[in-house]
């Protein structure tokens, strides 16, 4: 497993984080609640109401994991409108596979390795590589280290505008 920063003296630094994280951190989680009040089509107000629609406890809470295996995940299912089917979890390992310098197509194998397996009822390779494309073409990188934040009070369509992420889905 590879972590986005380096541990030059081996003590396991990241994934100790990852593991504190996991216990909940009230500070992170009252950020993520304040999302509520971004503006309705704000990448922010989308995060929220993402989770919201489905109950989730968002990113601090003690029934949650850590924000850094989440959210970028998240927001790439709210940038380039993807469900959260199987299908749709293809498209964002495909659009991260096109989108990342570093792993690439390791990403979006992920998605066929067990228990992931599907059917081709539920996969759609014709949106999968249209998914692929779209990580390509996009002027940013949303996988590999993303600050997000000051971006959440943007409007969604006017990043999808800025970053090259085209809406022909």
């Amino acid at each position: 497993m590879s972590f986005p920063r380096a541990d030059p003296n081996g003590r396991n630094d990241e994934v100790l984080k990852l593991i504190k994280e996991a216990e909940g951190d009230p500070q992170v989680l009252a950020r993520y609640q304040s999302l509520k009040d971004y503006p309705k089509g704000s990448l922010g107000r989308g995060f929220y109401d993402f989770y919201s629609q489905f109950d989730w406890p968002l990113p601090g809470d003690p029934l949650w994991i850590s924000e850094d295996l989440t959210v970028r995940h998240d927001l790439v299912h709210i940038l380039c409108d993807y469900d959260i089917s199987i299908n749709g979890e293809f498209c964002v390992s495909a659009f991260a596979a096109g989108n990342s310098s570093r792993f690439n197509w390791m990403i979006a194998m992920l998605g066929f390795t067990p228990p992931y397996v599907s059917t081709e009822e539920h996969f759609h390779p014709d949106q999968f590589f249209a998914a692929y494309q779209r990580g390509v073409d996009a002027t940013e990188s949303f996988v590999d280290a993303w600050d997000f934040w000051p971006l959440m009070e943007l409007q969604i369509s006017d990043l999808r505008s800025r970053y090259n992420i085209s809406t022909d889905l």
